[in-house]
């Protein structure tokens, strides 16, 4: 659960535009299940260090398109096992922000966060007001928002946590 709404930590990679689900882990890694595996190997295509550098908390910046391609959960079991704390592109594929969303992973929408925010630059993520503040440069970006069902199903752990917990009530 986010009780403050705010969250910080690193850019521990930027991305480009069209990152697909696929590029996400080597081709090798599509049939694995285990999530430590997946994390070991995750997003190594275009940074080979990158599951040896980041830590809990960080943050992956991507650009446009974020996801798109075939709808597997590899890629997003990677993540969570390594501990970032949000994926914030400039857009994502629609499947693959349900998905997140669905297994609560926070994702966040934020225009030309590219531009504005460089690999290792530290960050610090207002989920209440949406605002990104990159600690390093003063600058401050305005993402979207989420809605309050949606942080409520991430807040929960995922759409089965949160589906539990409303039915037990």
């Amino acid at each position: 659960m986010i009780e403050t709404g705010i969250l910080r930590g690193k850019a521990a990679i930027k991305l480009g535009d069209v990152v697909g689900s696929d590029e996400m882990l080597p081709a090798e890694y599509m049939w694995q299940t285990d999530a430590k595996v997946l994390a070991r190997a995750c997003l190594t295509n275009h940074d080979p260090q990158f599951p040896q550098r980041v830590r809990p908390g960080d943050f992956v910046i991507a650009g446009r398109g974020f996801g798109f391609g075939h709808i597997h959960m590899n890629g997003l079991n990677g993540f969570m096992e390594l501990g970032v704390s949000a994926v914030i592109a400039e857009s994502f594929s629609p499947g693959w922000y349900r998905r997140a969303i669905a297994n609560g992973f926070l994702v966040i929408t934020c225009q030309d966060v590219t531009k504005l925010v460089e690999q290792g630059d530290q960050l610090e993520l207002n989920l209440n007001t949406g605002d990104i503040r990159n600690l390093d440069t003063g600058m401050k970006i305005s993402s979207h928002v989420l809605h309050p069902l949606l942080r409520e199903i991430i807040d929960a752990g995922g759409l089965a946590a949160y589906t539990r917990n409303r039915f037990a009530k």
